[in-house]
C-alpha cells in the first residue's frame, strides 16, 4: 500500500525534488517542470479520457471474490493512470538523468505491481497504462525536442553532473 501512494506522499516528493537539486543544482527546476508537463499529459489522457472511453470496471465490482485491500471507488479500471504517470515519470527522468535510470523504472514496476497486487487494476490495465506513459512522455520529450532552443537546454540538464 505504501508503494502506491508513493506519489502522493510529500516527503518522497521534498526527497525527489531535493535529490534533482543536489544532484542537477538549478537546472532541476527544467527537469521537474518537464516531468510535471508529463504527468500532467499522461494523468489527463488516461486518467480522464481514456477511463471514460473504455469505462472497465475495477476487478472488485465485477467478481465478488476479489477482495481489494483499499477501496476501488468508483471510478474506472482501464488504463491505470497510476502506471501511466510512473511510467511517464520514469521516462523523462532517465532521458534527464541517465544514471537514475535502472532505479526509475524499477519504481514505476513495483507501483504498477501494486495495483494489481491490491485488487484494483487487471494485469491489461497496468500494461496499457504503463505503455500509454512512455508513449505519451517519448511524444512530449520529441515535441520538446523540436522546440528553438530547448534542445540544448534539455541537452545542459542531460551533461550536468556535478
Amino acid at each position: 500500500l505504501a508503494i502506491t501512494r508513493l506519489g502522493k506522499n510529500p516527503l518522497f516528493i521534498l526527497l525527489l525534488i531535493t535529490w534533482l537539486i543536489w544532484r542537477r543544482r538549478w537546472r532541476a527546476i527544467g527537469v521537474i517542470g518537464v516531468l510535471i508537463i508529463a504527468i500532467a499529459c499522461t494523468d489527463l489522457l488516461t486518467g480522464k479520457v481514456a477511463k471514460r472511453f473504455w469505462q472497465r470496471p475495477r476487478p472488485a465490482r465485477v467478481d465478488e471474490s476479489v477482495r481489494a485491500v483499499e477501496s476501488p471507488g468508483h471510478s474506472f479500471s482501464f488504463p491505470s493512470a497510476h502506471a501511466s504517470n510512473w511510467f511517464a515519470g520514469a521516462r523523462v527522468l532517465s532521458a534527464l538523468v541517465p544514471e537514475g535510470c535502472f532505479a526509475f523504472y524499477i519504481l514505476a514496476v513495483l507501483v504498477a505491481y501494486s495495483r494489481i497486487y491490491l485488487g484494483v487494476h487487471y494485469p491489461t490495465d497496468v500494461i496499457a497504462g504503463a505503455i500509454s506513459g512512455y508513449l505519451i512522455s517519448s511524444l512530449l520529450l520529441w515535441l520538446l525536442m523540436r522546440i528553438p532552443h530547448t534542445h540544448a537546454t534539455l541537452e545542459k540538464i542531460k551533461k550536468n553532473t556535478a
